[in-house]
């Protein structure tokens, strides 16, 4: 079942949080405008995903710098450093768009 929760032109590369149907949602577009949503926190500290910003197409949390990608798995933990792989994931909340904004 789909549910509209937010308007096309209102999602940009900026990351946007927004409660709807009782759970709290971060989208954001990476460089080619695909959107993107995961729910609003990091599994770390639980910080507002929304509150980050986009860095190379990955949602960056805010508090140490967790990096997620759209399907919301871990991509990078800084103390951790850039070769380590992580199986953490915040799954997907599939999103889809009839309009794509440049």
């Amino acid at each position: 079942m789909w549910f509209a929760v937010l308007s096309s032109n209102e999602v940009r590369r900026k990351p946007v949080g927004v409660r709807r149907l009782g759970r709290d949602l971060v989208f954001w577009r990476d460089s080619l405008g695909k959107v993107y949503a995961l729910e609003d926190f990091c599994v770390h500290r639980r910080a507002r995903l929304s509150a980050g910003k986009v860095i190379n197409d990955r949602i960056q949390c805010p508090f140490h710098g967790f990096e997620y990608d759209g399907n919301g798995r871990v991509r990078l933990i800084p103390a951790s450093g850039r070769t380590t792989k992580f199986l953490i994931d915040l799954g997907l909340i599939h999103t889809r768009f009839t309009k794509k904004i440049t």
